[in-house]
């Protein structure tokens, strides 16, 4: 079996993420989070935030679970989170109410350029469709999915819009 071209693994990537853009309001919502412990300097926007042990995350529709959560602040505002687990788990609903969920070893995430990183046995599930690989890079603002490395190989799932079809 021959692997498909890099133009046509990104055709079928822009086709699978089209309409993949996460609730648009949550970004306005609090983001609340709690764990078994947490080292966070108070008043101080520029050190790390750290979340130890079965930390859980909520932020409007978006439901995350992690063992490990470091968060870098500045400006008043979380710029970057980074997350690690045995898997990051996480969920959020899309503004078409469809639900988009993803699973990976860590997670980076960078809330000025909206720009998620999964990393490590890495997948992204929505209702028509799935990507996984060990690496996926997922940009909220326009949708647009990037996925693979150099040594591993990416899987792509498209299910029919009558949705009757069985997983292998």
């Amino acid at each position: 079996m021959h692997a498909l071209p890099a133009s046509l693994t990104a055709l079928l990537l822009a086709a699978f993420a089209g309409d993949a853009l996460a609730r648009s309001s949550d970004r306005n919502q609090p983001m609340d989070l709690d764990a078994n412990h947490t080292d966070c300097a108070v008043g101080n926007d520029r050190g790390p935030c750290l979340f130890k042990g079965n930390v859980r995350i909520v932020q409007g529709t978006l439901r995350i679970s992690a063992a490990t959560a470091d968060l870098r602040r500045g400006g008043g505002d979380i710029q970057k989170v980074f997350l690690t687990g045995a898997p990051v788990q996480m969920e959020q609903q899309l503004d078409n109410g469809e639900q988009v969920s993803a699973r990976s070893s860590r997670v980076e995430y960078d809330l000025q350029s909206e720009t998620v990183v999964f990393i490590g046995n890495a997948t992204l599930s929505k209702p028509d469709g799935s990507v996984s690989g060990e690496r996926i890079v997922y940009n909220m603002a326009s949708g647009q999915i990037q996925a693979g490395s150099e040594n591993s190989r990416v899987k792509v799932r498209f299910l029919p819009k009558n949705r009757q079809a069985k997983a292998d």
